[in-house]
């Protein structure tokens, strides 16, 4: 997203879109991501959207999960 539409909640949007998209359509019980180490912003959009830290890939990235738990609205 362009730095100058930053903070407008687009980010946590398309994540939001595309896990219900994926939790819907699809027999999906688990989505992963990774997310440059440095990027801490990124980890906190992902957190904010019930993504749970898993650990680091390497020493360049981290890992973040969410589990579909039945009962989850959208």
């Amino acid at each position: 997203i362009d730095r100058f539409e930053q903070g407008n909640g687009y980010g946590s949007k398309a994540i939001e879109l595309a896990v219900k998209l994926v939790f819907d359509n699809r027999n999906v019980k688990e989505v992963r991501t990774t997310v440059a180490k440095g990027n801490t912003h990124a980890q906190y959009v992902f957190v904010k959207s019930g993504f749970e830290h898993m650990g680091q890939l390497d020493d360049k990235e981290v890992v973040l999960h969410r589990v579909y738990k039945t009962g989850t609205r959208f």
